[in-house]
């Protein structure tokens, strides 16, 4: 059985290679060059991971983007990249994030994780945090509690 953290050792590898991780970050960069064409946007990644998105950006010209994550050994990998990321919990998002300081936030693969109150709380909490026309990016996959039915 895999642990945790040799978990994210291979999902650290992986994020740069691998066809859902490069596909999603197309897509989130595509999504960004669409929405701000002539400013430098405000970037925070929810649930970072190791990083891999938080690169990817940054080699296509991003430089104002930081991340934070739940789990430790995510925000190792990710500060062994010398990204800005810090550990926090999404549920208290706006302990981590300044009201109308962000013009997007990005959530990928996090709200699956929540219950659909939590869900619905923090979108709220999220429309506080960012800029006028700030925007969500997020991409997510409906969880199966039970998937022998």
């Amino acid at each position: 059985m895999i642990n945790r953290e040799e978990e994210y050792i291979n999902i650290s590898k992986l994020e740069s290679t691998h066809w859902w991780y490069r596909s999603l970050h197309e897509l989130v960069l595509k999504t960004i060059k669409k929405h701000f064409l002539y400013r430098e946007p405000v970037i925070v990644d929810a649930g970072c991971g190791t990083g891999g998105l938080i690169q990817y950006l940054i080699q296509n010209g991003y430089e104002n983007i930081r991340g934070f994550d739940l789990s430790e050994y995510a925000v190792a990998h990710s500060k062994s990249k010398l990204l800005q990321v810090v550990k926090g919990d999404i549920r208290k998002i706006e302990d981590l994030i300044e009201r109308n300081s962000v013009d997007i936030i990005i959530l990928n693969d996090v709200l699956y994780f929540l219950s659909p109150d939590e869900q619905g709380s923090l979108l709220q909490k999220i429309h506080g945090l960012l800029k006028v026309n700030g925007i969500v990016i997020l991409n997510d996959w409906k969880r199966n509690k039970d998937t022998t039915k």
